[in-house]
């Protein structure tokens, strides 16, 4: 959750389209949603729910990072 985290404070700061923006904003509601359920639910309820939102954030991540070096280059 930590990681997914970061990615999102990271993934806040690119100038992203509009629907990015909102797709990242429902991301980093999620997170805050699981820190809710680790907190009072069951660890093993929001364990899987985090890791997609870290393997969705680092893949998304990944994508701009890449096309940022694509377009740097050119």
């Amino acid at each position: 959750m930590a990681y997914a985290s970061y990615l999102g404070t990271k993934l806040a700061t690119y100038d992203l389209y509009e629907e990015d923006r909102k797709k990242l904003g429902l991301y980093i509601y999620g997170i805050l949603a699981l820190f809710v359920v680790f907190l009072f639910f069951n660890f093993a309820i929001g364990i899987l729910p985090a890791i997609f939102l870290a393997i969705k954030l680092h893949n998304q991540k990944s994508g701009f990072d890449s096309w940022m070096r694509e377009n740097s280059e050119s």
